[in-house]
C-alpha cells in the first residue's frame, strides 16, 4: 500500500520547479524589514522611527551603489511598515486599546507626506472611536438592564431578593454570566463592529492612498 503523503510533502512536490527571481526575493525581504521596523516601533515607546529611517537610508546608499535600487528598497520598507500600522488601527474595545491605535497612527504620521491632511483625518478617527465606544457602552447597558429586569421578575428571584432584603443585603444580579445574555451581546457587537468597521476600512484605504515619504 502506498504511503499517505503529508500536506507538507504534497506542497513541497508542487513547489518543485518553481523559480523565484532575485528581484522578488529582494522585494519580499524589504517588505519584511519594514514589517519588523513597524513592529519594533509599536512595541517600544522609546523607539525613534525618524532616526531609524535616516540610518536605513544611509546604509542603503552604501549597499546599493545604484541609487534607484536603494530608493526602491527604501520605498518597499516604508510600504511594509505602513501595512503594519494600518492593520493595527482597529475598533477599540476600550480606552486602552484606543491608545494603541494612536501609536499606530503616530507611526503613519512619520511615513506620509501630507502632515496637515493626516492631522485632520486622525482627529476624525479619534472622534469616530469615541462615538463607537459610547455607542457600544449604551448598547451593553441597555441589554444588561433588560436581562436584569427580566431575571428580577421571576418568582424564584423575587423570593431570594426578599430574603436577602430582610437580612439587610441588596441582591446583585450578574447578568453578564448568563449564557443567553452573552449570546445576544455577541450578536449585537458583531453587527455594531460590522457597521463601524465598514466606515473605518474606508478611512484606512484613504490613508493608504496618500503619498509616502521619499
Amino acid at each position: 500500500m502506498d504511503e499517505i503523503k503529508s500536506a507538507l510533502e504534497i506542497a513541497l512536490e508542487k513547489a518543485k520547479g518553481i523559480t523565484v527571481s532575485e528581484k522578488e526575493i529582494e522585494k519580499d525581504t524589504a517588505l519584511e524589514q519594514g514589517t519588523k521596523l513597524a513592529g519594533e516601533y509599536l512595541r517600544n515607546p522609546k523607539f525613534n522611527l525618524s532616526a531609524k529611517l535616516t540610518e536605513i537610508k544611509e546604509k542603503l546608499q552604501i549597499i546599493h551603489p545604484d541609487v534607484s535600487s536603494g530608493q526602491a528598497n527604501y520605498r518597499l520598507q516604508i510600504e511594509g511598515a505602513i501595512q503594519v500600522f494600518l492593520r493595527n488601527i482597529i475598533l477599540p474595545e476600550n480606552k486602552e486599546r484606543k491608545k494603541e491605535n494612536l501609536r499606530a497612527m503616530e507611526g503613519l504620521y512619520h511615513l506620509k507626506k501630507d502632515k496637515e491632511k493626516l492631522k485632520d483625518i486622525f482627529a476624525q478617527i479619534d472622534q469616530f472611536f469615541d462615538e463607537y465606544l459610547e455607542h457600544r457602552k449604551q448598547l451593553y447597558e441597555h441589554l444588561r438592564k433588560k436581562y436584569e429586569s427580566f431575571i428580577r421578575q421571576t418568582q424564584e428571584m423575587k423570593n431570594l431578593e426578599e430574603q436577602m432584603k430582610k437580612q439587610g443585603v441588596k441582591l446583585k444580579i450578574a447578568v453578564e454570566q448568563n449564557p443567553q445574555f452573552q449570546q445576544e451581546w455577541r450578536a449585537i457587537l458583531n453587527q455594531l463592529d460590522q457597521d463601524y468597521g465598514t466606515q473605518l476600512q474606508s478611512v484606512k484605504e484613504q490613508l493608504s492612498a496618500m503619498k509616502n515619504i521619499d
